[in-house]
C-alpha cells in the first residue's frame, strides 16, 4: 500500500491550511521554536524585534512581531529564509495591521515589547 497524505487529494483540497501539518511544516515548526527558545536576556540590550508576519498567530499581535536576543537574531533569520523559500514566499506575506515594534524589553529575564 501507498501511504497517502489525509486531506491533499481531497476535492478543493490542498489551498486551506500552509502550515501545521502540509508542506513546509517541519520549517515551520523549526522556526516557530527558535524563536520561542531565543528570547532570554539580561538587559534590554540584549533584545531586538523580530517581524514574521507569516506567524501572526503564533506571534499573538496582528503583525507578527517577536522580541528575541540580538544573539539568535541570523539564526531565526535562517530559519525564516528557509520557510519562505520552502513556501514559495517572496514578500514576507502573513501580516494583517500596521502595527510596528516598539523598543525591545528585558522583563524578567525575557525578552518583550517595552510598557508604552
Amino acid at each position: 500500500g501507498v501511504c497517502r497524505a489525509s486531506g491533499a487529494d481531497a476535492p478543493g483540497g490542498g489551498g486551506g491550511d500552509p502550515v501545521g501539518s502540509g508542506a513546509c511544516a517541519d520549517e515551520h515548526q523549526a522556526l516557530v521554536q527558535k524563536i520561542q527558545a531565543s528570547a532570554a536576556c539580561q538587559a534590554a540590550e540584549d533584545c531586538t524585534a523580530y517581524v514574521a508576519p507569516a506567524l501572526q498567530a503564533e506571534s499573538g499581535n496582528c503583525a507578527g512581531i517577536f522580541y528575541v536576543s540580538s544573539a539568535a537574531k541570523a539564526n531565526i533569520e535562517a530559519l525564516d529564509a528557509a520557510r519562505s523559500a520552502c513556501l514559495g514566499e517572496t514578500d514576507g506575506a502573513g501580516g494583517s495591521c500596521a502595527l510596528g515594534p516598539t523598543l525591545p524589553a528585558c522583563v524578567e529575564g525575557v525578552c518583550g515589547a517595552s510598557a508604552p
